[in-house]
């Protein structure tokens, strides 16, 4: 395996012994952010299908650019009928996306890209 050391990585691994050991830590704490978030608890299906359909092909890069960028991305996917294609209510989902601290935010583009390279993955593997 090769790691292309980009600054944020180098910044993160100065002064490591292991390489593997502080990339694992970095991970744990990273997961343990997303988990904390609870975005599948604070988000019915629903409202997560309707935020990962109007986020479909967004790039999330570089991290600076995550917030409020779901929120401008479904406030804008409204006029298109976002809320109505997946039945749900809007202001109520606004409320909760306004709600969001910054790491919930990078949780929510977690589950989003996930879902899609889900998507890409089964589709490569002849799942449609």
């Amino acid at each position: 395996t090769s790691i292309y050391l980009n600054p944020p990585l180098e910044a993160a691994l100065k002064g490591s012994d292991s390489i593997s050991g502080r990339l694992g830590k970095i991970c744990d704490r990273y997961a343990e952010t997303n988990r904390r978030a609870r975005i599948g608890q604070r988000f019915s299906e629903v409202e997560l299908n309707a935020m990962r359909d109007c986020c479909n092909g967004t790039w999330f890069e570089p991290a600076g650019l995550i917030d409020g960028a779901v929120l401008a991305n479904f406030e804008d996917s409204l006029i298109d009928g976002i809320a109505e294609k997946w039945e749900i209510n809007a202001v109520a989902t606004i409320a909760k996306l306004r709600e969001l601290t910054y790491p919930d935010q990078v949780a929510l583009v977690e589950d989003i890209e996930a879902f899609w390279r889900g998507v890409a993955n089964a589709e490569a593997d002849g799942d449609d």
